[in-house]
């Protein structure tokens, strides 16, 4: 996972992260904590925070299928309070997704209930990934992710200090597709195009003409080669 102890200025922003035993983000003594647009998937636990943090902003991220206790997990009550946690996806199929928020226990329902404000645009469904058992977390159509999140406020804050700081835009998706596609930003890791993409196979390539380990020279030099592909171009 991303792990923080001591520093200033954590920032997580659109990552990738699965497959892993402990929490797919950590923080602990960590002054000014940003978590943007990330998809977490079949992590122990998907967000940590431990004591000595002042704030965290947790916007836009999918977590799904935890494999340990909690999607969210914040153990101090006065990080909890200054901390923003709202237009997030939280998925755990056959159960209940789990939020863990300054000592309290809640469902997605009950966070929402018992805090509205922090609450706001909190889905609890499947995200509906192109193909989450092979790591294709491109959305479907019909995705609740799809122009749910937010790009204003703490977001565009955001994005503007981290290019001012580093000289790198971040509105742009996983893919390099520029946010926004539609009317708001989609939740997670990519924008919906249209598309599936579904297709992450490489075409194979055969070089026929010269042979392997041939060597040639001169000034005209012919090269053959065949290719196939899993999705049916050929030539």
């Amino acid at each position: 996972g991303v792990i923080s102890t001591g520093s200033t200025n954590f920032y997580v922003l659109g990552n990738i992260i699965h497959d892993i035993s402990g929490a797919a983000i950590k923080a602990r003594a960590t002054q000014g904590n940003y978590y943007v647009g990330n998809t977490i998937y079949r992590a122990g636990l998907g967000i940590h925070t431990q004591a000595g943090n002042d704030f965290a902003h947790v916007i836009n991220n999918i977590i799904g299928e935890r494999t340990g206790t909690h999607h969210i997990l914040f153990e101090n009550s006065a990080t909890a309070a200054a901390s923003e946690m709202d237009h997030n996806i939280l998925y755990q199929p056959g159960d209940s997704a789990n939020i863990s928020w300054g000592g309290t226990n809640y469902t997605v329902t009950s966070f929402i209930g018992a805090n509205p404000a922090k609450g706001a645009g909190l889905i609890e469904a499947n995200p509906l990934f192109v193909d989450a058992a092979s790591n294709n977390y491109l959305l479907k159509a019909g995705s609740p992710a799809i122009n749910a999140g937010r790009e204003s406020g703490t977001v565009d804050s955001v994005m503007n200090t981290f290019q001012s700081l580093y000289g790198v835009s971040l509105r742009f998706d996983y893919a390099r597709t520029q946010r926004l596609v539609g009317t708001v930003w989609d939740i997670g890791v990519y924008e919906y195009t249209g598309a599936t993409n579904s297709d992450t196979t490489a075409p194979a390539v055969s070089l026929t003409t010269p042979a392997n380990n041939a060597i040639v020279a001169g000034s005209s030099i012919s090269v053959s080669a065949s290719a196939s592909d899993n999705v049916g171009v050929t030539g």
